[in-house]
């Protein structure tokens, strides 16, 4: 879906919440990605960025959010799961 098909496909009885939910994704499409827990973009613990030719990286396997492997590691240790989808 891109913002012409929305638009072209507009009529009045569309619904606002589908153009903002749109606008939502777009725009975490060209976010930066930083850590759930941290929220830098170099880790704390090695100072690699958590995405990049060489990276400080993890995914929670349940809503795929993104960790620095050191913060996911210490989360995991601490709680037993994501801090993100808590599961």
């Amino acid at each position: 879906n891109s913002f012409d098909d929305f638009f072209n496909d507009w009529t009045p009885f569309s619904y606002l919440i589908d153009l903002f939910n749109l606008i939502s994704k777009k725009i975490f499409e060209v976010s930066v990605v930083s850590c759930v827990i941290c929220h830098k973009i170099e880790c704390p613990s090695c100072s690699q960025k958590i995405a990049g030719e060489n990276y400080c990286h993890a995914e929670c396997p349940y809503c795929n959010r993104a960790y620095h492997k050191h913060c996911w590691d210490q989360t995991i240790k601490s709680f037993g799961k994501c801090g993100f989808c808590l599961r």
